[in-house]
């Protein structure tokens, strides 16, 4: 290679690297304007996120106001919880005392039945049917005072609220649809069916029932 080929070559490098150097210092200071100005934004918005000293204020009141009903609410739950458990063992105390006074007149009855029991081998007939009689009035008079009431059935007419029918038997003149026996007596505790009298329905032939629709 000669001299000027040399030369050439070197200042072709020379120019190269000063580009090069040129490049990186632009790109530098590139990256030192970018960070400076992502720097600043993210300052501004903080400043900005952060609130002045009103808002402050109105956060503060609102968060005071919000604890304030958090802390009413949970009092009213407890007040509920408290007033609902109350009442439980209010009413279990009720039908205690309730079922107290049942069992208390409950005993003389069972009194007698002991007694019943417990009669000699020479007892009469007569006697163990009075016995039987005054256990009968006892539980009478104990039904009457808890307001249960035998239900009406023999000779009434048959009703599907009160009675249950486990038999109809067609009989000649009978009244139609009537109450001819009672198997097993039904009860009413102040109004409501505690059991339905179990009976015995009486059905007129099928010509009296058309000569009584023709009539």
């Amino acid at each position: 290679m000669t001299q000027p080929e040399e030369k050439t070559n070197t200042a072709e490098n020379a120019e190269k690297a000063e580009t090069t150097r040129k490049v990186r210092k632009v790109r530098r200071r590139k990256t030192r304007v970018t960070s400076s100005t992502a720097a600043t934004v993210k300052k501004r918005r903080k400043k900005a996120a952060r609130p002045t000293g009103d808002a402050a204020e109105q956060i503060a009141k609102i968060e005071a106001e919000r604890d304030e009903w958090i802390d009413r609410a949970q009092r009213i739950k407890a007040e509920f919880i408290n007033t609902r458990n109350r009442m439980l063992k209010e009413q279990k105390e009720k039908l205690d005392h309730a079922a107290l006074f049942v069992i208390r007149d409950m005993i003389p009855i069972l009194e007698n039945i002991d007694r019943g029991l417990n009669v000699g081998d020479d007892a009469t007939l007569d006697s163990m049917r009075g016995g039987l009689q005054l256990i009968q009035r006892e539980i009478d008079m104990f039904f009457r005072k808890y307001q249960v009431m035998e239900i009406p059935a023999k000779s009434e007419n048959f009703d599907p609220e009160v009675h249950n029918a486990v038999s109809v038997v067609t009989i000649a003149g009978a009244d139609d649809n009537t109450v001819i026996e009672v198997l097993k007596k039904g009860y009413t505790y102040k109004g409501m069916v505690v059991e339905p009298a179990t009976v015995v329905v009486a059905r007129a032939p099928e010509d009296e029932r058309k000569n009584n629709a023709e009539e």
